[in-house]
């Protein structure tokens, strides 16, 4: 029973997970797609990546 109670009381502490949205930078700070400071939200985007004017205008991707 302890079990039991213990293995609800876990799963109740699970969040789900969104995907994210970002924008990249009007200035990034490299051409590395991956790289968190580039982009609007802090981190890559899970979902949507948008593009407007940049200094950077090609991409390289590169896992961290």
């Amino acid at each position: 029973m302890a079990l039991r109670l213990a293995l609800l009381a876990g799963m109740a502490l699970v969040a789900p997970a969104y995907a994210q949205d970002a924008t990249w930078h009007t200035a990034p700070v490299s051409t590395n797609f991956n790289a968190g400071l580039n982009w609007d939200t802090g981190v890559r985007p899970t979902d949507t990546a948008f593009f407007g004017t940049s200094t950077i205008t090609s991409l390289r991707s590169r896992t961290m």
